[in-house]
């Protein structure tokens, strides 16, 4: 007489507060610049009781938000969050409204402000000039989309957001760019992310460099920056084009020649009926 068959159920795998914080701070590393509200609102759920998370978000968070140039709403424009405008003590520079603001970094909302006084405010020569020119290049490229200039130790720091956010259309994207300006020559970096997820869920990060290029005064800045970020980004639809058209296909079932979505719940009930239908014979 054969045994009786026993389950085993295994034990579930334990992590210490270490291993979670971790693995944390890589989903919150990982999550779009324009979907990290509501993963962080997930992360809180799921991870409520657990003490060493709820003390390390603060920071996992500021440091994402400043690699990220996260956008913050204050009083009539957007805080552009990044070292470049860091005050510590979570206080950042609001340069176009003259304000001085303090960030909740989790909620990602201002809970404090005061006036930059005039001894603080930017007044290094050329920094008015490259303000206007690099506002005007902005809007003129994405309309409405924030923009931010700070002085640094040698030169300045130019960042450039632009977000596209249709939860109806189930797509959102964003393009971040960082520059640094410092004896004659610009350079930095654009990246972003594209999610898609009707349907499916689909990711792709971006990334291109400029490398140094000579500009000595802010329209050659500007010129600099804006044939780089046009070329840039004609490689990055050429890419999605690639994506659409070729590589999908081979990741999923091709689609039928009239490119419409095959009813698979159909395709299955047909499957297990014609099944039915054989062992009947």
């Amino acid at each position: 007489m054969s045994e009786p068959i026993t389950q085993h159920e295994e034990e579930p795998l334990k992590l210490t507060n270490e291993q979670i914080v971790s693995e944390v701070t890589r989903l919150v590393s990982l999550a779009p610049a324009t979907e990290i509200d509501s993963v962080i609102r997930d992360i809180q759920a799921l991870c409520s009781g657990i003490a060493a998370v709820n003390e390390a978000l603060p920071s996992i968070c500021k440091t994402y938000n400043e690699q990220n140039l996260c956008l913050v709403p204050a009083a009539e424009d957007f805080v552009i969050l990044s070292k470049h405008s860091s005050l510590g003590s979570n206080e950042y520079i609001s340069t176009k409204e003259d304000l001085i603001v303090t960030i909740d970094h989790v909620a990602r909302k201002v809970t404090n402000t005061r006036r930059l006084e005039e001894a603080d405010k930017p007044s290094r020569p050329g920094y008015a000039e490259l303000c206007d020119a690099v506002y005007k290049m902005h809007v003129e490229n994405y309309p409405g989309a924030p923009s931010c200039v700070w002085p640094t130790d040698d030169g300045f720091a130019i960042a450039l957001v632009a977000e596209k956010i249709s939860a109806k259309n189930f797509y959102t994207g964003s393009i971040r760019s960082l520059y640094t300006v410092s004896n004659g020559v610009v350079s930095g970096r654009m990246w972003g992310m594209t999610h898609m997820f009707e349907g499916g869920n689909v990711q792709m990060d971006i990334g291109r460099n400029l490398k140094p290029t000579k500009a000595v005064n802010p329209d050659e800045v500007v010129w600099a920056i804006s044939e780089f970020e046009e070329g840039a980004l004609a490689d990055v639809e050429t890419t999605l084009e690639e994506l659409s058209e070729r590589q999908f296909k081979a990741l999923r079932r091709a689609l039928p020649i009239t490119k419409t979505r095959l009813d698979w719940d159909k395709v299955a009930h047909d499957h297990v009926a014609a099944q039915l239908g054989a062992r009947g014979k």
